[in-house]
């Protein structure tokens, strides 16, 4: 995740919760695993990518469960990322989570 970020990535998360930057991201991602969590499983059912040159912006419909001391917990919901090729590599610089209601 740290090579995927850039210093100035901005996580827009599901249901309201707090813009993160790409520390906070981080942080709650080492959270999340030093606590036990872990993906169980993660899906798009449908994905569209636009090609703008070196910017790719994809809109998906996602599906993720996480297991916490052996319960799952299934969100869902949109998403729309965005992916630059920055020196031969694509990064990852923002994301937009909603719930799709």
């Amino acid at each position: 995740m740290a090579r995927l970020f850039p210093p100035n990535f901005i996580a827009i998360g599901w249901g309201g919760s707090i813009w993160l930057d790409r520390a906070g991201t981080l942080a709650d991602a080492a959270g999340v695993a030093s606590h036990g969590g872990r993906l169980v499983a993660l899906d798009f059912p449908h994905t569209e990518i636009q090609l703008f040159g070196d910017v790719a912006v994809v809109y998906s419909l996602y599906v993720v469960e996480f297991e916490y001391d052996g319960i799952v917990t299934r969100q869902s919901g949109r998403a729309t990322e965005v992916f630059q090729r920055h020196e031969g590599h694509w990064v990852h610089p923002s994301w937009h989570l909603d719930s799709g209601r």
